[in-house]
């Protein structure tokens, strides 16, 4: 899993919002597109307040819930700091 830390300079920091997802999303996709190895996909967006699910199938449930648990504790570790 990547985090913020490992993220490219030009990804970390953007005043409007909507970019800085709009970019992530573009190396997303080309991570995607040039890995023959991708193979499930899920991203939470927050849209009118409210946090959307977008996914493929994800056929291993409890490695996805681990991934997400590791998620959890990234973002109150940020939110600690």
């Amino acid at each position: 899993m990547i985090n913020e830390e490992e993220l490219p300079n030009e990804f970390k920091a953007h005043s409007n919002k909507k970019q800085r997802i709009l970019e992530i999303l573009d190396k997303v996709s080309t991570a995607v597109k040039e890995d023959p190895s991708a193979e499930e996909v899920l991203v939470m967006v927050k849209l009118g307040g409210e946090y959307v699910r977008f996914s493929s199938m994800l056929e291993n449930s409890t490695e996805t819930v681990a991934i997400l648990e590791m998620l959890k504790y990234d973002i109150m570790r940020r939110m600690s700091t």
